[in-house]
């Protein structure tokens, strides 16, 4: 303790292995804690031993109790397994190696009463590191500075540096500003990371005020900062607040120079002789939010209450304009605290578009009373938080807990500097287990990859306890977690996983081992000598190094018959793959199906890691190579997102891959993008790769979907046996399509059980991902086929009967789907005979009779309005009886049709002037499979069709205006013009310019003439679209 006349000093110091904390402040407050690191234990106990000297011979004097470390981090809900051994917290506690269990300390001091009638809560401090190695993992898990906690007002101010400033050195000034600025090719400064650093010299603070205005097109760096460094002059009080409010400094950092230059009680008067600046936006707010950082912890709590009242009086002359509320005064009675009636105020009376376009209503927003408080704005008002301030000032309120909204900021930002900063910062002050997933994601789905990248590698034990739950628990965060838990398993971090998986319980351990240690090694003993074959296929590639970002040693081995290929032979495979050619085609051939995947998507990651060079991009298409059925589920799952992050080419090169991969899985993932997706763009490409493999085969697109169907390894009566060993399990479909599985016993299953001591460990292995992607692949194929069915019965459409009986009837999945159907049997639009798919795979009438197909015959699905009253009732008590549901509605669809004075008008009139909305009209219509009329002069649509095939009928849907491709929301509203239909019209019509095409002529059929099928479905999407605009 030091004691100072009216404010004593408490210092405290303790070290733990290769670091010392420092505990330090004023009596009464919370203190601040520093940590250092040194090579060895023997460095860090020399170090504090000096420290502690020093203080004794200024004067400080041993107490023999001191103040605590405010409490630690609280951890998020959902943290990743927990040690054996809880994390030590620091503690002001002699000199001596770190016990093993955290240290009885003694109560804190009590801290001065709060400044408002506000709840306060202390700062939390610094927590021990997870593991003391390897080098980078010594810090807090949530390391900001006081001045960040203080963001959170809730929180108390921290107490002012009492620390000699920095001396004036302009060469380490130039060197912080050349490492955080960015680019200033238009004057303007911006900044990856504050450059300030307090406390500083006046001299210092001229310099920042001066050098961050404006600069002169093409002026550098180096030559404004040596010009600034040589000039003589002091500023005046007034020059140097207009330096401050024009500054281009990070928001509120211009303050810390003002405050150093001329003192925070001239700075105080500044603000109080001038009321007017607190009516004015733009610079001025950025300033006067630095005020609770850089100018409070200076004054006295006299002065602090003084400008607290005089901003009330503005702020209450201000509240009857709350849309103008964003001022001075806002910024300003936000960091005082105490205003928070007045706050509210303001902040409710902004509109959604003030909310959404002013970057700076963050500021304000900081103030709330309790971080759920915060996060009830930020979910209001959509905020992102993206400059180093924001990021600070969310984790000092939400800690470790919300992180997702930090990652979708990063996510959102569509530069790499932009992107950078957001990152960069997390970096700077995440160092927890809980920042891992985080961390991974921002890797795979930013544009800042490299950072994230560099993140994980310094901190793998975090990486391995945060993404240790993301495997355990499965689907595509576990998939990428399992990525890179590999890499970690296959360095030198292999260690901490080991140490992880004793602290699991039995079946979790098995699991990790199962998916990532013994993933992560190789199945068989590396090849002395390259296979022939793989001489021969490199010999016709071009002969070039490997990109620099490309760490061979941190890819998997690939496995061949007899053994593995590892880094030495890996370069001659990716100069295949990277040649793309006939050899890199031929590569699955030769490898190991799940080795092969394995090895696409860790080259897929150091891809992703880099930044995605484009001239690299043959690292994504090298999954098409080596990749199976697995890889297309995965990658599909990424398409469908990457174009909301940002990343439309990468999506569009995604589609290629599936291409290449080819498999009937693969393809129905195209198809599957290609029918619905919410990226028009990229759904529109995906059904020019449609149409295009179609055109290859010569078939439609229609015809090459039946093909595509996965039969997921399951034989013509749709059976499949997982082996354990000693004991199998058959495959079943339930209710619904749900996949099942039946023991040796007799008893379903819900899903396979885990493998047992007694079962083959390989067997069980491959059983258990063979069921993953069986469960998964049927899910998808159930979703997809439904609707193809449906709209087939809708449409009218017809196969022949040897397509029926080799695409429908004998196919293992499509079987299940069309059995509760009714199908007929057609001469022409006329219905011949009814029947159905029976279990054992023959053809029953509604008497359960047989029936046989004529070779032919035209099968199609019934549509009830082509049944009678008794036929419908007979096949409707058959379903019953064999407790059969259909996949939609078929004989209890319900049936419309038009109006009795309808049927001889052309045009349905009674939808003209609705009014909907032009995401309604899309989202409805091509839903129910209409599609989009042509896009006329600048990009807009004006109508939706839809085809029926078996009357050779196509309804035509007009609205005024016209969407616009490629901004349907901001289309704005639509009001249905006509709505109409035309029957057998000449090949030479389109469709897609409806009544504007010449060869309309005579013009629209009557409704009388246009088939009950048709009136009916196109009156249930027309109805359906009224009821949806109308809501």
């Amino acid at each position: 303790m030091f004691d100072e006349g009216s404010s004593d000093k408490f210092w405290s110091i303790r070290v733990d292995g290769l670091t010392h904390t420092v505990h330090y402040g004023r009596v009464g407050t919370a203190g601040q804690v520093k940590t250092k690191e040194f090579a060895t234990e023997e460095a860090a106990t020399a170090a504090a031993q000096k420290l502690l000297e020093a203080k004794l011979n200024k004067g400080y004097r041993d107490t023999g109790a001191v103040p605590a470390v405010p409490a630690p981090v609280t951890p998020a809900a959902s943290a990743p397994a927990a040690r054996k051994t809880p994390p030590v917290p620091p503690s002001a506690a002699a000199i001596a190696p770190a016990p093993t269990a955290p240290a009885p300390t003694a109560p804190a001091p009590t801290a001065p009463p709060p400044t408002a009638s506000r709840p306060t809560a202390p700062m939390p401090a610094a927590a021990a590191p997870l593991s003391a190695h390897p080098a980078g993992e010594g810090r807090p898990p949530l390391d900001l500075a006081p001045h960040e906690w203080s963001l959170a007002t809730w929180r108390p101010l921290p107490a002012a540096s009492t620390d000699p400033p920095h001396p004036f050195d302009p060469a380490d000034l130039l060197e912080r500003v050349q490492a955080q600025s960015i680019k200033t090719d238009f004057g303007d400064w911006y900044w990856r990371a504050s450059p300030i650093r307090t406390p500083m010299t006046p001299e210092e603070g001229a310099y920042w005020l001066r050098l961050t205005q404006r600069m002169s097109y093409g002026t550098s760096v180096a030559a404004r900062h040596t010009d600034v460094v040589a000039r003589d002059g002091d500023l005046s009080p007034a020059q140097a607040l207009k330096l401050a409010r024009d500054a281009w400094l990070p928001e509120g950092e211009a303050m810390a120079p003002l405050v150093a230059l001329l003192g925070a009680d001239q700075v105080l008067g500044l603000i109080m002789s001038r009321p007017g600046d607190l009516s004015r936006h733009h610079g001025w707010v950025q300033l006067y939010s630095g005020v609770r950082a850089h100018l409070l912890p200076h004054l006295t709590e006299a002065d602090r209450d003084r400008l607290r009242e005089w901003t009330r009086d503005i702020l209450e002359k201000e509240r009857t304009h709350p849309e103008g509320m964003y001022t001075n005064a806002i910024a300003l009675g936000t960091g005082l605290g105490g205003l928070e009636d007045l706050l509210d105020h303001a902040i409710t009376g902004w509109s959604a578009h003030w909310a959404e376009t002013y970057h700076g209503v963050r500021a304000p927003a900081f103030g709330a009373r309790s971080a759920a408080d915060l996060e009830e704005l930020t979910e209001r008002w959509k905020f992102l938080y993206v400059s180093e301030r924001d990021v600070a000032g969310w984790l000092a309120h939400t800690e470790l807990r919300r992180l997702d909204r930090l990652v979708l900021s990063a996510m959102r930002q569509t530069s790499r500097d932009a992107a950078g900063i957001t990152v960069g910062a997390m970096a700077a002050r995440l160092h927890a287990p809980e920042a891992a997933p985080a961390f991974l994601e921002l890797m795979t789905g930013s544009r800042a990859a490299s950072l994230a990248r560099a993140w994980l590698d310094e901190h793998p034990a975090a990486v391995a306890r945060g993404l240790t739950p993301l495997v355990l628990g499965g689907g595509r965060a576990g998939d990428a977690a399992g990525d890179e838990l590999r890499r970690l398993a296959r360095g030198p971090g292999r260690f901490l996983l080991e140490e992880l998986e004793a602290e699991l319980d039995a079946a979790d351990a098995a699991r990790l081992r199962e998916r990532v240690l013994d993933a992560a090694r190789p199945a068989a003993p590396e090849l002395a000598q390259a296979p022939a074959w793989l001489d021969e296929a490199v010999a016709g590639t071009k002969a070039a190094p490997l990109p620099t970002w490309l760490d061979v040693g941190t890819l998997p081995s690939l496995l061949v018959d007899g053994g593995s290929l590892g880094p030495q032979h890996l370069p001659a495979v990716l100069r295949i793959l990277r040649d793309a050619g006939a050899a890199a085609a031929g590569l699955r051939a030769r490898l190991d199906p799940a080795a092969a995947e394995d090895f696409a998507w860790a080259l897929y990651g150091e891809w992703i890691a880099a930044a995605t060079p484009a001239k690299d991009r043959w690292a994504l298409q090298a999954i098409g190579f080596l990749g199976g059925d697995a890889s297309a589920v995965r990658l599909a799952s990424l398409i469908r997102v990457w174009p909301g992050e940002s990343q439309h080419k990468r999506a569009v090169a995604g589609l290629d891959v599936l291409r290449t991969i080819g498999s009937d899985v693969a393809l129905m993932q195209l198809s599957g993008i290609a029918r619905k997706l919410k990226f028009k763009g990229l759904q529109a490409r995906a059904v020019e790769a449609m149409t295009e493999i179609a055109a290859d085969l010569g078939i439609g697109t229609e015809e090459l979907e039946d093909r595509i169907v996965p039969d997921c390894g399951l034989d013509e009566s749709g059976r499949r046996t997982f082996d354990f060993g000693p004991r199998q399990f058959e495959f079943v479909l339930g209710t619904g399509m749900k996949p099942m599985v039946r023991d040796d016993a007799g008893k379903l299953r819900a899903a396979l059980p885990k493998p047992g001591a007694r079962d083959d460990t390989a067997l069980a292995t491959a059983a258990v991902a063979d069921w993953k992607l069986l469960r998964r692949t049927v899910a998808d194929v159930a979703a997809v086929q439904a609707v193809r069915l449906e709209q087939a019965m809708v449409a009218g459409r017809r196969w022949s009967a040897g397509d029926f009986d080799a695409l429908l009837a004998r196919h293992p999945l499509q079987r299940h789907l069309i059995r509760p159907l009714i199908m007929g049997a057609f001469d022409g639009p006329d219905l011949t005979a009814t029947f159905r798919l029976a279990d054992e795979g023959d053809l029953a009438d509604a008497g359960d009779e047989p029936v046989i197909l004529p070779d032919d015959a035209r099968v199609g699905i019934v549509h009830p309005l082509l049944l009678d009253d008794a036929a419908r009732q007979a096949w409707g008590q058959v379903l019953a009886d064999y407790m059969l549901v259909p996949p939609f509605p078929q004989l209890d669809r319900v049936v419309r049709d038009v109006e009795p004075e309808e049927l001889t008008a052309r045009d349905l009139a009674r939808f003209a002037g609705l009014a909907v909305a032009p995401t309604t009209i899309v989202r409805v219509l091509e839903k129910a499979g209409w599609a989009r009329g042509a896009v006329a002069d600048g990009g807009l649509f004006h109508l939706h069709t839809r085809f029926f095939a078996a009357t050779d009928t196509t309804v035509v849907v007009e609205y005024e205006d016209g969407i616009h491709t490629g901004y349907i929301p901001d289309s704005g509203e639509q009001r249905l013009t006509h709505v109409y239909a035309f029957v057998d019209r000449p090949a030479t019509w389109n469709p897609d310019y409806g009544l504007h095409d010449w060869t309309a002529e005579p013009g629209p059929d009557r409704w009388h003439d246009v088939h009950p099928v048709v009136r009916s479905e196109a009156l249930a999407d027309l109805l359906t679209l009224t009821e949806v605009a109308r809501g």
